[in-house]
């Protein structure tokens, strides 16, 4: 077996021994082998089986999840191949059922039937995974959408939405046969026509969004491994190519967005006192539509009024949003700055004073802290760039103008179409 099959998508947990089983179709009989008990009891911290040592994020394609289309030319029917990519315009993982491939001498065109993941909120409540990173993924096929190829003349009348696409290597996944038990324990649903894939969703939207990352050298950064130098204001250029260098190396995400937040941090480098409004907004959480923001504003009348918003993805909530706009505020602020940040989150103002508390935090603490590599980037910026922050809790929903503002600006940043991420070699 490979280590990918054995642990999250994002290689940060160990997957029980059931999990395994059922994403590998159970072809695993008897008891728990002795090699699986001996890494969930010397290699995972804590009931929640993180690692000890996380998998390096060094993403490459594995060989086994790609597969080279026919060669032969001509239209080849395809029984039960079920591929996915990722859609850089839409920002979401598209899957489907192949139906034909249309081969020529110069490349392959794949055909499929659009299928859609099921609302794991209409499941029934007696179906329950046992982790939450672990829901099943139904599929039904799509209705009808914007997707559809309206080009293509199908044989088959009962497919209502199919995509094309030019491909040389095809991402794929597997379904659970219609008589495996797996299949069968959501017959009470009631759907005409379904599916069960033998991984969740978050691990092949992880893997499609890895995927594209990677043919695309999105993801080849060059990471900061020295302390920040503080220099002398003669030499601010050099400052600031510094700080831009950690916005750069930081984030994974649109260079565009990069650009914005380096150019708020030079338009930020003559002053020393910030005062901020913060906030994170998520909406359909616990749903496949679920689209997490935020947004800040800032409002000391004396300094640029300025304000930035975006989105980010993968296991969206309340507190990873508002933790995001908080490290990116931190991010255009020159060093040995002062600042204020009002915030609704008493999570963030906890985890922060628990953070700046603890500077030492020991690696089982920090490894169950829940986001805890956007908490990591706070404290290295405030350590490395010598900031002095303040978290200042803000009711909600209460006529405050600034904070009414960086609410629009939250809910304005879930429809960003360029998610930010984390970029995990920071550190390395």
């Amino acid at each position: 077996m490979y280590i990918d099959q054995l642990v999250s998508a994002d290689g940060n947990y160990l997957l029980t021994w059931n999990e395994v089983k059922r994403l590998n179709n159970n072809n695993f009989r008897g008891p728990k082998p002795n090699w699986f008990k001996v890494l969930e009891n010397e290699f995972t911290l804590s009931n929640y089986r993180t690692l000890t040592y996380p998998l390096n994020d060094n993403y490459t394609i594995p060989a086994r999840l790609q597969q080279i289309p026919d060669q032969s030319l001509g239209n080849h029917r395809k029984r039960n191949e079920w591929t996915y990519h990722w859609d850089a315009r839409l920002q979401t993982c598209i899957m489907g059922k192949t139906y034909i491939q249309d081969t020529d001498t110069n490349s392959s065109i794949t055909i499929m039937e659009h299928y859609l993941p099921y609302n794991n909120s209409l499941i029934s409540n007696n179906i329950t995974p046992q982790i939450p990173h672990s829901l099943p993924l139904i599929l039904t096929p799509c209705p009808g959408c914007h997707l559809n190829d309206h080009s293509l003349i199908l044989q088959d009348a009962r497919i209502k939405c199919s995509i094309s696409t030019r491909t040389n290597r095809l991402s794929t996944f597997n379904t659970f046969n219609h008589l495996n038990q797996e299949h069968k324990r959501f017959k009470n649903l009631l759907l005409s026509k379904y599916y069960v894939s033998t991984k969740p969703l978050h691990q092949i939207r992880h893997s499609a969004y890895n995927i594209y990352l990677s043919q695309h050298n999105v993801n080849i950064v060059t990471p900061i491994t020295t302390t920040l130098e503080i220099l002398s204001l003669h030499d601010e250029n050099h400052v600031l190519r510094q700080l831009s260098s950690v916005i750069d190396s930081a984030l994974l995400c649109d260079d565009n967005i990069k650009l914005i937040l380096i150019d708020i941090a030079s338009k930020f480098f003559s002053y020393t006192n910030f005062q901020f409004y913060s906030d994170g907004s998520v909406s359909d959480i616990g749903t496949i539509n679920s689209k997490s923001g935020f947004g800040w504003i800032q409002t000391d009348p004396l300094l640029p009024q300025l304000s930035f918003s975006g989105s980010t993805i993968f296991f969206p909530s309340s507190f990873k949003s508002e933790s995001f706009a908080i490290l990116t505020i931190l991010l255009v602020l020159p060093p040995n700055a002062t600042c204020e940040i009002f915030t609704d989150s008493q999570n963030c103002i906890d985890t922060f004073n628990q953070r700046l508390g603890s500077p030492s935090i020991s690696p089982r603490r920090r490894l169950k802290q829940n986001n805890f590599l956007i908490w990591d980037l706070i404290m290295w910026l405030i350590s490395h760039h010598h900031l002095t922050i303040q978290l200042r809790k803000v009711k909600g929903h209460s006529n405050d103008k600034a904070n009414d503002q960086a609410d629009a600006l939250a809910k304005q940043g879930r429809y960003s179409l360029a998610p930010i991420i984390i970029n995990h070699k920071f550190f390395h």
